[in-house]
């Protein structure tokens, strides 16, 4: 009876060692993925951070009125939300590779985006007949900006789809940003 307990025992023991070196290796794995992450993300914020001169530089020609010709992109692009002052994390990571710049040394061309909202009707209540909420269209106004010429080559507008609607929403909803409008405009422009 002794070495038949001993048995169940032993068996027992090797699996809660498998189950050990298991969970071992999860964790270690799952540490390694949240380091990896974090890597990621500290190296995207310097990346975006090392574009700061080039940022300020482009937003103080933003107000400069375009000039007559039909707009391009010099060299590599950055975009820009003017209203936060640093890259746009909405647009620039969308960005071809062969547009997209890598550094500011490749920078020809900023693409400034000063996001907005239009609202455009209200969510109603139909039982009670009361207002819930508001609808707004994402906006975003662009101007183009030939950094090594230092002038405005272009502007556009664009707005995102309408919010959705039918079912009654509490609060103000906004439809998503025209981001992927700015980017496809961005791609199709002639380069310089």
């Amino acid at each position: 009876m002794n070495a038949a307990r001993r048995q169940q025992e032993d068996a027992m023991s090797g699996k809660v060692s498998r189950v050990g070196w298991v969970l071992l290796i999860l964790v270690v794995v799952l540490a390694a993925k949240a380091a990896q992450s974090l890597v990621a993300f500290k190296n995207q914020d310097t990346q975006m951070a090392m574009f700061s001169t080039v940022v300020d530089d482009s937003l103080g020609l933003a107000n400069l009125p375009s000039v007559g010709t039909p707009p391009y992109i010099r060299g590599k692009l950055v975009t820009v939300d003017v209203e936060k002052r640093t890259v746009d994390s909405w647009t620039y990571p969308k960005l071809s590779e062969s547009l997209r710049a890598a550094s500011p040394d490749e920078v020809g061309t900023a693409a400034l985006i000063t996001w907005g909202a239009r609202r455009v009707g209200t969510y109603v209540d139909r039982e009670t007949n009361r207002e819930t909420g508001e609808a707004f269209v994402s906006t975003a106004e662009l101007a183009l900006v030939d950094v090594v010429e230092r002038r405005v080559v272009g502007r556009a507008a664009f707005e995102g789809d309408q919010p959705a609607g039918g079912l009654t929403r509490e609060g103000g909803y906004r439809s998503e940003r025209p981001m992927f409008k700015i980017v496809a405009y961005l791609e199709q422009l002639p380069r310089k």
